[in-house]
């Protein structure tokens, strides 16, 4: 499932619906155009939509951070553009593709259809982290304040951390332990355990709240869990 970000003014997303970014198996997320970047860093998006709305030398500066960012580096930015001057200027601005905002009207006979789904494949393939949608109970201590137990959802999962969705925003730096259960197809999986350190916060324009979370304490039981999770889900992934 392809996680979008979309910087797109929600007066404009209408015009967006009945084309690719809207299908069914694409997780979508908003942002405001100035969040963009904080947003993407924690949250490792597959694809980025921006208009020119914003500028060009706005869209450069993003796209610059996006590219030294080691999570967003090899995300797909797209930019949405009716102004041919701007779409010749962004196109070598490390844009992964420039489209008009008719660019669904084609639908999967546009030319720049195959392009889209090449790029989602290559970024698949190199990708360490696995969409993993479960529940899990957090104890967060942040220095001067008294710990607080919380819910949170896991929405990604990799060796050395996870992505969550949480009500709360949550200090950077902030020990957090962790415990849940890895789906499984035939049973319950076993409670696993694990401490570490959230070292991104996000706030999206649609209320989601996100905390990256690297792992720094994994006891041998949990850390073998998690490696044979990775490998049913990516079985030809030698980096899990």
């Amino acid at each position: 499932m392809p996680t979008l970000l979309l910087a797109v003014p929600e007066d404009a997303q209408p015009r967006l619906h009945h084309t690719l970014l809207w299908r069914a198996d694409m997780r979508r997320t908003v942002a405001a155009a100035e969040d963009v970047f904080a947003v993407a860093r924690t949250i490792s998006p597959d694809l980025i939509v921006l208009t020119d709305a914003v500028g060009l030398d706005r869209i450069r500066e993003i796209v610059e951070q996006l590219r030294r960012e080691p999570v967003t580096h090899d995300s797909i930015v797209i930019v949405l553009s009716d102004d041919v001057a701007a779409q010749g200027a962004l196109e070598g601005a490390s844009v992964s593709l420039v489209l008009p905002w008719s660019f669904g009207d084609l639908g999967d006979q546009a030319p720049w259809h195959q392009r889209l789904e090449d790029l989602l494949n290559i970024r698949e393939r190199g990708e360490t982290r696995v969409l993993a949608d479960f529940p899990a109970q957090a104890l967060i201590s942040a220095p001067g304040a008294p710990a607080v137990r919380a819910e949170v959802v896991s929405l990604n999962l990799s060796s050395r951390g996870m992505l969550l969705e949480v009500r709360e925003v949550y200090p950077r730096g902030a020990r957090i332990e962790l415990s849940f259960r890895l789906p499984t197809t035939n049973a319950t999986g076993a409670e696993i355990a694990v401490i570490g350190e959230i070292v991104r916060t996000a706030e999206t324009a649609d209320g989601h709240k996100f905390a990256g979370v690297h792992f720094t304490v994994v006891r041998k039981d949990a850390r073998l869990a998690i490696r044979d999770f990775l490998r049913q889900l990516r079985p030809a992934d030698p980096a899990e």
